[in-house]
């Protein structure tokens, strides 16, 4: 072979190995960016679920084993958050995501016109607003309607109001509202009118906007029938039974909320949702009022039955009752030991009652909220309105209980039995 014959064979051998060595390399490089690529994948899906992931929550009691896995899926019923504009504290995206629905309040109604009472309070709903549109929460604007419009016939600040109210609604792109009359009683032919005549008026807007109504524990001799073909659902106060504020018995001790049983002549909860029941008889358009808490009161010495202290009676200090409601993030810190509650069956709810100090203390807890939704799920209660659910404490740990149970995930009962004899009497 002649020297050019070698040298261009060295050439080309030169090019053969160059071409082999950049072939393997190029190989090298794509099997390390696909590796690569599905090791980052990996680690980020991993990350999501863990970071998404809910806990489950454990109770001691084997019987309240009432809690699903902890991933969090959308409510199949109601669970509706009450949160008020001037709070210090505003609910967190956590918070709301366990939620169904948030009425807010107060807004200002003044001559003739709606409006936010301030700008700070205008922010806290554009922020509220805001964070519960990102988790596809309905969002409810409370108003307290009094006595100003009290002539459902002719009085033209009734239709006024009500345009007024849709008005506003549209502008801020609220999903609904819920009305609260300040004096019920005085006002039973106003409540069916206002309520029909809102329906009305919202079905020739281009949206149509969700009606909720407030209404007390007791029967107060209102048309309830006529006001289901207007309302979406009835929010019941079942919170709110033995309290200092109560004017006819103060006094009284109690749990906020007792599932049965009580003082003689004061109601229970499951005493309001029968009524309710059965005198609408749609109980999926019912929803229970409860409070994230307790109330406590003092100088109480006065046992009414020896074997069971839950119901007592507080002794008047200065022509007074003494006590207070703590919200439960705050309970431990008020000097509650919750762990040495004691549990009232009759009531279904717990009680720390301090013979020495003669304190006594009433709350809510997860074991309570269980049997409340056992209770909603069995009589097919349609939801729960939960009083400020920036009460809880840090972990969240009653909002849990409520939307991570079966609850949520339960359908319609449609054995759900109710005796509604003594009412048809």
């Amino acid at each position: 072979m002649s020297n050019s014959d070698q040298k261009e064979s060295l050439v080309v051998l030169k090019k053969t190995s160059k071409t082999q060595f950049y072939a393997q390399l190029f190989g090298i490089f794509c099997f390390g960016f696909v590796l690569s690529t599905i090791l980052v994948t990996s680690i980020f899906v991993a990350f999501h679920f863990l970071w998404s992931a809910k806990p489950a929550i454990l109770l001691e009691n084997s019987k309240n084993a009432f809690i699903l896995s902890g991933n969090y899926t959308p409510c199949n019923r109601r669970i509706i958050g009450w949160s008020r504009l001037y709070d210090r504290e505003e609910l967190t995206n956590e918070q709301i995501s366990k939620m169904t629905h948030i009425i807010f309040g107060p807004i200002t109604w003044q001559y003739g016109i709606i409006r936010f009472r301030n700008k700070m309070e205008k922010e806290v709903f554009e922020r509220l607003q805001e964070k519960s549109k990102s988790h596809d929460v309905k969002l409810l604007l409370s108003m307290e309607i009094n006595n100003e419009v009290n002539d459902p016939a002719t009085n033209l600040a009734t239709i006024k109001m009500i345009w007024h109210l849709n008005s506003f609604l549209a502008t801020h792109k609220i999903d609904g509202i819920e009305l609260n009359w300040k004096f019920p009683t005085k006002n039973l032919a106003q409540i069916v009118y206002f309520c029909e005549k809102m329906r009305q008026y919202n079905k020739n807007m281009t949206r149509e906007f969700i009606l909720a109504l407030s209404l007390p524990a007791s029967d107060i001799g209102l048309n309830l029938e006529s006001i289901m073909e207007h309302v979406d659902f009835l929010n019941i106060e079942t919170a709110d039974y033995y309290s200092l504020l109560q004017l006819e018995h103060p006094q009284l001790i109690g749990p906020p909320s007792p599932l049965y049983s009580g003082h003689a002549g004061v109601e229970n909860v499951d005493s309001t949702m029968t009524y309710y029941t059965c005198a609408t008889e749609n109980p999926e358009k019912l929803n229970m009022k409860l409070m994230f808490g307790g109330r406590y009161w003092k100088n109480v010495r006065k046992p009414i039955g020896s074997s069971e202290p839950l119901w007592m009676l507080a002794e008047k200090y200065h022509g007074n009752v003494d006590g207070d409601w703590l919200a439960w993030k705050d309970l431990e810190n008020g000097g509650w030991d919750l762990k040495s509650a004691s549990w009232n069956n009759e009531s279904k709810t717990p009680y720390i009652y301090d013979q020495l100090e003669q304190t006594y203390l009433a709350f809510e807890n997860e074991r309570s909220l269980l049997e409340k939704i056992r209770y909603a799920i069995d009589k097919n209660i349609g939801g729960f309105v939960i009083w400020k659910p920036i009460f809880d404490d840090e972990e969240n740990t009653l909002l849990d209980v409520m939307s991570s149970s079966k609850f949520c995930s339960t359908q319609d009962n449609k054995t759900a039995v109710f005796d509604c004899d003594v009412y048809k009497q």
